[in-house]
């Protein structure tokens, strides 16, 4: 169930138990710790940040904004037709091709720079 379809009473009753949880597991304040924040402390290592417009569960204006916290050790794929989940079934099948293709494309060029700069 998404967010914005719970009761606001929900939501707010909601809210603190989730912080509290992620507190007590991940040691992580949720109150401080943003993903604009956290972004901006990786050391420069590349970034591949995707998303799509047609995604129905976080708008595409999240991307631009850790895209802007990352500068420039991110790269930007921006899909007009994938959901929240780019791949078909599994992501193994024919129609999938692009996306394990990006992928791998983007980590041999991710490894290459790292091993080059060492």
């Amino acid at each position: 169930m998404r967010m914005q379809e719970m009761p606001e009473i929900l939501i707010k009753s909601f809210t603190p138990f989730m912080k509290l949880a992620v507190r007590t597991i991940y040691c992580v304040s949720a109150d401080r710790s943003t993903p604009e924040t956290d972004i901006a402390s990786i050391p420069p290592k590349p970034i591949l940040l995707f998303h799509s417009k047609k995604d129905d569960q976080v708008p595409v204006n999240h991307l631009y904004d850790l895209y802007d916290a990352c500068g420039e050790q991110a790269e930007l794929w921006i899909s007009e037709d994938a959901e929240h989940i780019p791949w078909k079934g599994d992501g193994t099948g024919p129609e999938d091709e692009w996306y394990r293709t990006g992928v791998l494309e983007f980590l041999e060029k991710a490894i290459n720079s790292y091993t080059i700069s060492k």
